[in-house]
Order: C-alpha cells, then sequence, then structure tokens
C-alpha cells in the first residue's frame, strides 16, 4: 500500500476528530476550555525520551504538552509487520517512551496483499506491579476490529469511541460527567476514508492529464552565474564612496543654521 494512502487516511482521521471536537469547543462547559486547547499535528516530527524519532501517521496534542496524547499509525498488513512497522513494538514504545503521555496509539492495518480487508486496534497506558516494582507498559484496549471485509465491504452498524480523556494529558482530569464525553467515528466512514485515499493514490499514477502540444518544447530555466566583483569594480565603487563622502563634508560645512 503506497505511503500515500497512509497519509491521506491519517488526515482524513484527524479531520474527523477535529470536526467533532469543534462541536464539543462551542460548549460552555469544561469540555469546551479543554478541547479548545486540542490542536491537530499531522506528520511533524517526535522525539522519544529514548531519542528516538517517530514520523506518526497523524496526532493530536494538547497545548503546553512535550509530547503528543494521540498517535495515529497505519501499517500495510494484518499481520501488523507492514511496510517495516511493528505495530505492537511501536505503540509500547510511544506510550513508555514518552511516560505515558502519550495517552492512546490507534493503529490502522490494511491487508493489501491478498484481500481488502481493515481493521483498527488501540493501545493505552497500563500501570502494574510485578517482582521488580511498579511498571508502565503498552495494552491493546481494541483488539483487530474490522472496518472493511476482505471483498471491500463496509462494516456499518459499529464505530470507533474515542472519549475526551484521550486527547487531554494524564495530569488532567475530568469529572464523571464530562469524562463520559466522547469522540465517535463510524466503521462506515472509515472504510470510506481509506477508499478515498486509494482513489486518491490511483489517481496520483493514472489520472487525467493536459498533454502539451505537439511539437512544444520544455525550456529549463538558464541558471544565472553568480554576481562576481574585479578589483577595478571594488576599486571603483571604494572611490565613489569616498567622493560621497567629501560631499556630504562640504555639505555640512555650508550650512549656516
Amino acid at each position: 500500500m503506497p505511503l500515500c494512502v497512509h497519509e491521506h487516511l491519517g488526515r482524513a482521521i484527524e479531520e474527523a476528530i477535529k470536526d467533532q471536537l469543534d462541536i464539543v469547543r462551542g460548549g460552555n462547559n469544561q469540555a469546551a476550555t479543554l478541547a479548545r486547547k486540542i490542536g491537530n499535528y499531522g506528520s511533524t516530527s517526535i522525539f522519544l525520551e529514548d531519542g528516538t524519532r517517530r514520523d506518526p501517521d497523524g496526532q493530536l496534542r494538547y497545548e503546553g504538552a512535550r509530547w503528543p496524547t494521540f498517535i495515529i499509525e497505519i501499517a500495510n498488513s494484518q499481520s501488523k509487520k507492514g511496510g517495516g512497522k511493528d505495530m505492537s513494538k511501536l505503540a509500547d514504545q510511544y506510550i513508555t517512551e514518552s511516560s505515558g503521555n502519550i495517552q492512546a496509539v490507534l493503529g490502522i492495518f490494511l491487508d493489501c496483499r491478498s484481500t481488502q480487508k481493515a481493521t483498527l486496534s488501540i493501545w493505552r497506558p497500563s500501570y502494574g506491579v510485578d517482582r521488580q516494582g511498579e511498571y508502565l507498559a503498552a495494552k491493546e484496549t481494541l483488539v483487530s476490529q474490522e472496518f472493511r471485509k476482505a471483498d471491500g465491504t463496509r462494516v456499518t452498524q459499529q464505530s470507533l469511541r474515542l472519549p475526551l480523556q484521550y486527547f487531554l494529558p494524564p495530569s488532567v482530569l475530568l469529572p464523571p460527567v464530562v469524562g463520559e464525553q466522547e469522540i465517535i467515528i463510524s466503521f462506515e466512514n472509515l472504510a470510506q476514508y481509506l477508499e478515498e485515499a486509494e482513489q486518491g493514490e490511483q489517481d496520483s499514477r493514472t489520472g487525467a492529464v493536459k498533454a502539451m502540444p505537439a511539437g512544444m518544447r520544455k525550456r529549463k530555466r538558464e541558471e544565472t552565474p553568480p554576481e562576481t566583483l574585479s578589483l577595478t569594480d571594488e576599486g571603483t565603487f571604494a572611490q565613489e564612496e569616498v567622493n560621497a563622502e567629501i560631499i556630504a563634508e562640504r555639505e555640512d560645512e555650508d550650512w549656516d543654521p
């Protein structure tokens, strides 16, 4: 699956989240105040605590936060090892190497080898205690939910539900009532975004193009040689500067206040 599909799909999901956040922002409550501080950051590079640089397919970030709170990653196979991405390992790195400040990782899996099947999973921070003490890990809380079937049919009557807390830093705790606020994207819409991304990629390879008239050639821009000053030119400019200073001094002497 070409990377432009990833970019288009990631942007479409970001925009769908933004549209619903805009509705929340229009309110007059704590949820609205918090939602106004959440922004889309696309594929902006992220530098994690272990020094790793990551360029996700989409992200949302809370104002003043070092890391995004919500990550979108897209891979090319149902085996979770598509396009060079081991999604489970990647989600674990995002969450643990941000000290749990990345609140959710949404992974989209596209089976481009033999079917049109597409699924999604979500990872969240998970805290526990073992023999070595307390630990932070990434837990897959939504596992391989199919939103497009193998034959390309859209899955209906199901939705991706994202609580507002997924987009807020862990330091921001919501009252129970506000915490029930959710961003909801239907699986049918997700499949539509994917179809549009695939069509856009197809158009970029085989779309309509206006051909140049027969016999017309492409004239390349001529490179302008860098300007250089000869010794003679430099001397001329220097003398002109001296003459200008002499004239200015004479004018000052002739001026009678």
